[in-house]
């Protein structure tokens, strides 16, 4: 019982961590968006978001190689192995340096043909997209090898200066819409090229404080044939499902610009700019739970990770529905108080990929159990194939004459197919009652949802659309939020847990 109470105060920690994180990154993200988008145009953000997101397609090995080498970690500090822990960081930052290496060839080949010849970018623009995508190689190819810290930190559960990295990060990307909004020279580059500027100093930080903080970040080079292979099973199976996300995220992305230019790159862009804000305060719950689910199961202890399981893939979902809610119901409202020119678009947009940010969401625990079991060939070659019918389903809806939100519909319609697959087969891995999911997880999320929109619905049905009119239904629907969750989403130990913080929290306030 104590193990999994400071299990829980270890969660929370970091969770309020990350939390304080975030609000400051979203207040921020609001700010350096409209400027940024401002300063450019339309058109240049287009081509940013799309040249962008094209490089990015690239660096599949990086995401693979990072739940990886965090799997690893985590397996090796639960157990206390020191030793171990060090080979696994020498090991696989070497693997880093070598794939960092492939990304930019294969950036600077394949990549640059498609900027060149294939995309939809104006002629006037093309010396700016290349100088963009040579410059978000660099960045691409640094923040590779530094994504070795990255997993370190969040293996130590090390959440307060990852958050405080964070906020660094945010404060220099406003530092740099200012800049960007003053030069005199070409604005898209100089973007560009402060951005690759950012990624390098914060690899230099996080290479510099775990040398410094953690005794296995010595690197030395390292090579054992059997723990390589072991990861690269890992690593192999993983980078395909993570092909079939590049394909998808950024695949689609160049689809939009084949049939309807940049301007529409411009409106994905800036859904995927508030999506990301939103999406990423479910997401910081999670971070900190992976490195419990994968200790707990490296231990034999099921019914830890049973509890985690549960407990996460709901409170995620609910978070992020508390974000979801208001901003679907008044996008258009919102999109126009926080831009001064919105592209169009946007507002669907935004709708639809927070719907499927809330499914990714609720699958990302049943990820973290696949790879904490290490088990992933079926899992990959399933869920991918599925996930990866989103491509070609959204260029025949493209080209039968659908519009830009079909891309988007039909990549939900993946997702969910995909969640229940990949949930289907994890089963079969860890044994998870099916009746207690759903009683435990599935009916509070949609017992929540269900009411908390249905009553705000009803009220922005009889209010104006105006700018009291909609702060009144984001307010309503924060205070539906909240009831139904403390009343339909929480069981009775939650609440009770809930009731001690409170009143925890206002003795304090009071003894103050």
């Amino acid at each position: 019982m104590t193990g999994n109470t400071t299990n829980s105060n270890r969660i929370a920690k970091n969770t309020m961590f990350l939390l304080v994180r975030m609000v400051v990154l979203m207040f921020i993200s609001f700010f350096t968006s409209r400027i940024i988008l401002h300063s450019l145009g339309i058109i240049d953000y287009g081509i940013c978001n799309v040249v962008g997101g094209l490089a990015a397609m690239f660096i599949f090995f990086r995401s693979s190689l990072a739940n990886v080498t965090q799997r690893y970690l985590n397996m090796a500090l639960g157990q206390g192995d020191i030793a171990g822990a060090r080979n696994v960081f020498c090991l696989h930052q070497t693997l880093y340096i070598a794939i960092a290496l492939v990304t930019i060839l294969v950036s600077e080949t394949l990549g640059l043909w498609i900027v060149c010849t294939q995309l939809d970018i104006p002629v006037e623009r093309l010396n700016a997209a290349m100088w963009v995508f040579h410059f978000t190689v660099i960045a691409l190819a640094t923040t590779i090898v530094s994504v070795v810290f990255d997993s370190t930190l969040i293996a130590h559960e090390n959440m307060k200066v990852y958050s405080y990295v964070g906020i660094f990060e945010g404060l220099f990307k406003l530092l740099v819409a200012y800049i960007v909004s003053i030069a005199t020279i070409d604005k898209l580059i100089t973007y560009q090229l402060l951005l690759m500027v950012l990624a390098i100093l914060l690899w230099v930080f996080y290479a510099l404080y775990c040398r410094y903080r953690y005794a296995e970040c010595r690197y030395r080079f390292y090579w054992n044939r059997d723990e390589a292979r072991k990861a690269g099973a890992l690593v192999s199976w993983n980078t395909v499902g993570t092909i079939a996300w590049a394909f998808n995220e950024h695949g689609l992305n160049i689809l939009l610009n084949l049939f309807f230019g940049p301007a529409v790159n411009a409106a994905r862009g800036v859904a995927y700019q508030v999506s990301i804000m939103i999406s990423n305060y479910g997401q910081n719950f999670l971070v900190s739970l992976q490195p419990q689910i994968t200790k707990s199961y490296a231990s034999g202890d099921i019914e830890s990770v049973n509890k985690l399981f549960f407990a996460g893939s709901k409170l995620s979902v609910l978070l992020l529905w508390a974000f979801c809610l208001p901003v679907m119901l008044c996008v258009d409202f919102l999109l126009h108080l926080w831009l001064k020119e919105v592209p169009e678009y946007a507002g669907v947009f935004i709708v639809w990929m927070l719907a499927m940010y809330m499914v990714n969401t609720l699958s990302n625990p049943v990820w973290f159990l696949a790879l904490a079991v290490g088990k992933l060939k079926k899992y990959v070659l399933v869920g991918s194939t599925i996930f990866f019918m989103a491509f070609p389903m959204s260029y025949v809806c493209l080209k039968l004459g659908a519009s830009p939100t079909s891309v988007f519909v039909c990549l939900l319609v993946a997702r969910v197919a995909y969640y229940l697959a990949e949930f289907t087969i994890v089963r079969g891995y860890v044994d998870i009652p099916l009746s207690d999911y759903i009683a435990k997880v599935i009916a509070p999320i949609a017992m929540v949802i269900v009411t908390s929109w249905g009553a705000s619905y009803g009220m922005q049905a009889l209010l104006p659309d105006t700018f009291m009119g909609n702060a009144s239904v984001i307010l309503f629907s924060l205070v539906m939020i909240a009831a139904s969750t403390y009343c339909l989403g929480l069981s009775n130990e939650e609440r009770n847990k809930a009731r001690s913080w409170i009143k925890r929290v206002t003795r304090i306030k009071k003894q103050d």
